[in-house]
């Protein structure tokens, strides 16, 4: 039977308005069993409220329960061996060595290698139509049903998946939440979104802010470097990505921009990781969340994206078990008061006015980069500096030095390389050392540089001046190191994605705007190149013939629109970008060795670059310099460096 509860704590209330109990004893009882109705009634409603907004189809059931266990049941010293496509269809669970013993990442990736062909051997044996012999098999065997139950198997032979367990790691996730959830669920309700979005770092990062992937997404939140541009402040001084509360706001208007766009929180958290144009993509396919789910195959719509809402709905239940456990003892929120900075300020004299330790302003301010603490940055004007709440703030931020502010900001000197240059040359002429050089722009042991690469030449006092832009020579396009050789391989910015052979674009004038036309770098997006170029995201679509759903991809060519930013201006912000996204990467992971990898049939970058080999894509064209990222082909070889997290 339906209760209508809406109805039934409408009548309840009429009955407590308008009933007469005979004796004041027996009103008082009635009265408090009709108020506790009414709270039962309210909080049945906002469940189901709350259901709503996060629909549970049953179609996800398999998946819910399958990242359930993962986060509640299998441990990070395990991985599960299951069918990519049904989750309730688990072969086995094997255990792993800790990541920490020496050997350890070796020894387990064969221990899944040999696992997963065991089974692949399995499925294709009794899918050929051998009888089930070993309990394994029998096992195996029974996870299948139906008429055409050994033609599922042959296809589930390539469709065998390890998933590590999340228990230990979650748990931790869960604690560290503690911290920041009060907070954040203020955040999304002051914006008018459910307050249970607050549970999305547990899918993305177990709430650990200095998360980063190699990949290129940072904090809790795990924005990238270009989504992230759109939404908070990135530079070399300050990364808000790295800040809980930050990225949160910012998430909340991501989230909420998504929403507005395709109409539902399902749709709304997979765009969160398959990006908002995608999604609408797929909507427009399929429709529904529940057919993208099932049928939806697109692009670069994979495991991650097919599975990204059912996690978030997994995560959300666990955590809510976990946050009843009295035996968790959860890290508490740090009360702070805001100073908002009238001008630019060193951090040791922040130190010295404030008495605080570096630790206690790192743990207050994740937002400032090394660069801040090394000296090589004064803090930001305008920034919303955080200090403790003792009983001596407010009289210290009173009573803070003008002298201390300035009002421009730390710089290092730049050179952009021409022909002929050298990097010992540039940094005799610029009296450092070639080392400070190389370390400054993570250049590889050789030196090797570009023409047109932008080189910083470190200081640690020179305020920044303003200039007018520099034209860019026919030198600055070309890609040829000093010895007129492709340069190979390099630790600076990301090399430009244009032929040698192909001169470069003549930049068109027509009614006073300047036209131009570029190649896509990998990490840049239409939303990004928008906001370098300061103009209207639909006036670059329009002027390339793209329609709101269309993407972008490196390697592709662009027309640009040259309004209120010069081609010299425009080419210097795709440099800084490049080299901070490499800097980020290089200060989390180090290049331990390369291989040759020939290409297959069937291959294509992205699933290379993401699923095979774990890199970046701009990291696989600075070892690749001569490849056409929008192709390739069977028996290319390609130079594969091998990363490890430092």
């Amino acid at each position: 039977m339906k209760i209508n509860i809406s109805n039934l704590r409408m009548k309840l209330c009429m009955l407590l308005l308008t009933s007469r109990p005979c004796s004041q004893f027996r009103s008082s009882i009635f009265i408090l069993l009709a108020i506790a109705l009414i709270s039962l009634c309210t909080s049945l409603q906002s469940a189901r409220a709350a259901a709503n907004v996060f629909p549970e189809y049953s179609s996800l059931q398999k998946s819910i329960s399958f990242w359930e266990d993962i986060y509640s049941t299998h441990s990070v010293n395990s991985a599960v061996i299951h069918d990519r496509d049904d989750l309730s269809k688990v072969y086995d669970v094997i255990s792993l060595l800790e990541k920490e013993l020496p050997g350890a990442e070796r020894i387990n990736t064969t221990a899944l290698k040999q696992t997963v062909k065991r089974y692949q051997k399995i499925l294709t044996e009794l899918g050929s139509g051998k009888s089930p012999q070993t309990p394994t098999e029998k096992n195996v065997f029974a996870l299948f049903s139906g008429q055409d139950f050994r033609a599922q198997m042959l296809k589930s032979a390539d469709n065998i998946r390890s998933q590590t367990g999340q228990k230990e790691r979650f748990r931790e996730g869960v604690i560290r939440s503690g911290a920041y959830m009060a907070d954040i669920r203020k955040i999304f309700t002051d914006k008018g979104l459910p307050a249970d979005l607050a549970y999305l770092p547990h899918v993305e990062s177990s709430f650990h802010n200095g998360a980063y992937s190699k990949f290129g997404a940072a904090g809790m939140w795990q924005f990238t470097r270009s989504t992230g541009k759109q939404y908070m402040t990135i530079n070399d001084a300050v990364d808000e990505r790295r800040d809980p509360l930050l990225a949160a706001d910012a998430a909340a208007r991501y989230l909420k921009n998504s929403y507005n766009i395709l109409g539902s929180w399902p749709l709304a958290l997979t765009a969160y990781n398959y990006g908002t144009s995608g999604m609408m993509r797929a909507q427009k396919a399929k429709g529904s969340y529940v057919k993208i789910h099932a049928e939806y195959k697109e692009g670069h719509f994979g495991f991650a994206s097919r599975n990204f809402y059912s996690e978030f709905l997994a995560a959300k239940r666990v955590a809510k078990k976990l946050e009843k456990d009295r035996t968790l003892v959860m890290d508490t929120r740090r009360p702070f008061r805001v100073f908002s900075l009238p001008g630019y300020i060193h951090i040791n004299d922040i130190k010295r006015h404030f008495k605080l330790s570096l630790a206690t302003i790192k743990a207050f301010n994740p937002a400032l980069r090394d660069t801040i603490y090394d000296g090589k940055r004064l803090i930001t004007k305008g920034y919303a500096f955080r200090l403790p709440t003792d009983n001596t703030t407010r009289q210290r931020i009173a009573t803070v030095k003008k002298s201390y502010f300035t009002s421009s900001q730390l710089q290092d000197s730049s050179y952009r390389v021409k022909r002929g240059d050298t990097a010992s040359g540039i940094a005799n002429r610029h009296g450092i050392t070639l080392k400070a050089l190389i370390t400054s722009n993570h250049l590889d042991s050789n030196a090797k540089i570009f023409i047109g690469q932008k080189l910083r030449i470190p200081t640690t006092a020179q305020p920044k001046k303003k200039s007018s832009p520099r034209r860019i020579s026919a030198d600055d396009q070309k890609v040829f190191a000093t010895s007129g050789k492709p340069i190979s391989k390099s630790t600076g910015p990301a090399l430009t994605a244009k032929s040698k052979t192909r001169p470069a674009p003549t930049p068109v004038a027509k009614g006073g705007i300047r036209y131009d036309r570029i190649v896509v770098h990998p990490e840049e997006s239409l939303p990004l190149l928008a906001l370098w170029l300061q103009i209207p995201e639909s006036e670059l679509r329009k002027a390339n013939g793209l329609s709101n759903t269309d993407l972008i991809e490196p390697g592709q060519e662009l027309t640009i629109i040259h309004k209120k930013i010069s081609a010299a201006e425009f080419a210097d912000l795709r440099n800084d970008f490049a080299q901070e996204t490499e800097e980020d990467f290089f200060s989390a992971y180090a290049i331990i060795s390369e291989k040759t990898y020939q290409v297959k049939s069937g291959d294509n970058l992205w699933e290379l670059c993401n699923d095979t080999f774990g890199i970046p894509l701009w990291l696989l064209k600075k070892y690749n310099i001569d490849i056409d990222l929008r192709r390739i082909h069977p028996k290319q070889e390609l130079t594969i460096p091998v990363i490890r997290k430092i």
